[in-house]
């Protein structure tokens, strides 16, 4: 996350060609927030929004995911109310995609992500935080939102598996 309070700021983020100028920007009243990130397939759709809570800011960033099999970067800006040292502002980087259940002897049930043109379930396998009896299904089609979190999982056979945490999931 990239905070631009002032204009030698944004010039430094920001590179004019072609006789462009620089987003015309009052910055003794706005803050411009940069963010940026890598998604594991390509990307259908994006929406964002930005929480206030007192001096704290969210941006929430949903990226619908596609089958293909691409690592893709996104981009977004906001312009919001002037920030200052007091307000801390963090990225909410949540994803949606199809996968199928699938229980494993050594990691228990893993979410496996459709990728790929081809109608496979490619190696992107997740162990979720939480999964409910409904659906601890061997097979079952869903659609899962969900964020990637910083813990991995150590499956009985020495095997290692990212955790996300399992915001929603439907049956397709």
């Amino acid at each position: 996350m990239i905070i631009i309070n002032s204009k030698e700021a944004l010039e430094g983020y920001i590179e004019c060609t072609g006789g462009s100028n620089y987003p015309e920007i009052d910055f003794s009243k706005y803050t411009l927030l940069l963010a940026s990130g890598t998604t594991p397939n390509g990307i259908s759709s994006m929406s964002k929004s930005l929480q206030q809570f007192s001096t704290r800011y969210v941006l929430n960033v949903k990226l619908s995911l596609n089958d293909e099999v691409i690592t893709q970067q996104w981009c977004t800006a906001f312009i919001t109310s002037k920030l200052n040292d007091k307000n801390s502002i963090e990225l909410d980087e949540v994803f949606s995609q199809l996968a199928i259940v699938r229980n494993s002897d050594a990691c228990g049930y893993l979410i496996h992500m459709w990728t790929g043109n081809l109608g496979h379930y490619h190696d992107m396998i997740y162990t979720p935080d939480v999964l409910s009896d409904e659906y601890r299904r061997d097979g079952l089609k869903v659609t899962v939102v969900y964020r990637f979190l910083d813990k991995t999982y150590s499956c009985n056979n020495g095997g290692i598996r990212k955790v996300i945490n399992v915001i929603s999931i439907e049956r397709i």
